[in-house]
């Protein structure tokens, strides 16, 4: 007699929400093996920090390993992502909080807006977009780093 088992075919945005977890998990723990991990070979980020744009993993992963690098503990939390997801491609967008806490001086955290674009590369999930920023004070011109939700 043969049984059949029941799997669970996990939906796209929930696989999205798995890889997510992932890369926020590596953040955490200054893993840079893991987070590149989360990106395609040809992903294009638009971070906070010079210079506009990153084209590939190689290159973003310079900025990543200089920022991983600082000392001292660093959280990263997205808030309630909104997932949109169709079989291969997706989008997240979020509020992002930091908390930066170095092991001497001043411990600082802050919020930023965050878009992610997902496609399925061979197969899995990856990161193809990421673009993160804050609001800017257009008489100033001025990043308004110190907005809370």
């Amino acid at each position: 007699m043969t049984v059949a088992r029941m799997t669970h075919q996990h939906s796209p945005q929930e696989r999205v929400r798995a890889l997510i977890d992932e890369w926020t998990d590596a953040i955490r723990n200054k893993d840079i093996e893991r987070l590149m991990a989360c990106y395609a070979r040809d992903v294009v980020a638009y971070d906070m920090m010079p210079p506009l744009e990153w084209r590939g993993a190689d290159s973003y992963r310079a900025a990543w390993v200089e920022g991983l690098s600082m000392p001292g503990e660093f959280e990263i939390e997205l808030y309630e992502p909104v997932i949109t997801a169709s079989d291969d491609i997706a989008f997240a967008v979020a509020l992002a909080h930091y908390d930066v806490r170095p092991p001497e001086g001043q411990a600082y955290d802050g919020w930023f807006r965050w878009t992610a674009g997902f496609a399925r590369v061979d197969g899995e999930w990856k990161f193809v977009h990421e673009h993160s920023s804050v609001p800017i004070e257009m008489e100033s011109r001025k990043a308004l780093i110190d907005l809370r939700p």
